[in-house]
C-alpha cells in the first residue's frame, strides 16, 4: 500500500488532525447529528468511524487514501464496513475553523445518490499526527485519537481508542 501514497501529495496541513463531525444535512433537511463520527486525517492516510448514539451500533467505518484536488477532498475508501458504488467527494469551505463539506452522496434511506452538507469541528490534542496501513489494515493517530479500520476474514470492523492518563482505552 505505501506505493500507493507515495505517487499522491500530501493533503495540506489545515486538513491533518481529528475532526468531530457537528452536524449533517440531507437534501436540505436541517443540519443536526444522531451519530458520534471521529474522521481521523494524516498528510495521506485516513479512518473515519460513525457510531449511532441511540444504539451505540457502528454504523460505518472506512479508511484509505485521501487527495486533494482544490476545491475537494476525494477519500479513496481501501477497507469499507458498507461498500459504495459512488465516489466520496466532497467540496470543501471554510466557516471561521469549522470544515464545511458539501456534495451528493447515496444515503440509506433515500432513493439514490442526495446533496448533503456536513460540518466539521476540528477536536483538541490532536497532534502528532501518524499513520499505518497494511493489507487489511490502516491505523491513524491525532494526538490522543486512533482509529484501526481492519478487514479480517471478510470482516471490518472499526476501533476507537483515547490516550488518558490510564493509557490507551476504547472509546465510543
Amino acid at each position: 500500500m505505501t506505493a500507493a501514497v507515495t505517487a499522491q501529495p500530501p493533503v495540506p496541513d489545515a486538513f491533518v488532525g481529528a475532526w468531530e463531525r457537528v452536524g449533517l444535512s440531507i437534501d436540505g433537511g436541517p443540519l443536526e447529528e444522531t451519530a458520534d463520527v471521529l474522521w481521523l486525517q494524516s498528510p495521506h492516510w485516513f479512518a473515519d468511524l460513525r457510531t449511532d448514539r441511540a444504539t451505540g451500533q457502528v454504523t460505518a467505518c472506512f479508511a484509505g487514501i485521501t487527495t486533494w484536488t482544490p476545491p475537494t477532498l476525494r477519500w479513496n475508501r481501501h477497507i469499507d464496513l458498507v461498500e459504495v458504488d459512488h465516489d466520496d467527494v466532497g467540496h470543501i469551505e471554510w466557516d471561521g475553523d469549522d470544515l464545511v463539506e458539501s456534495g451528493v452522496f447515496p444515503f440509506p434511506g433515500t432513493d439514490g445518490p442526495a446533496t448533503y452538507l456536513e460540518r466539521w469541528r476540528r477536536l483538541p490534542d490532536d497532534r502528532p499526527v501518524r499513520a499505518m496501513a497494511e493489507p487489511g489494515r490502516v491505523f491513524v493517530q491525532a494526538g490522543v485519537h486512533a482509529l484501526e479500520v481492519v478487514s479480517i476474514g471478510g470482516t471490518v470492523e472499526g476501533r476507537r481508542r483515547e490516550l488518558t492518563s490510564r493509557g490507551w482505552v476504547a472509546s465510543s
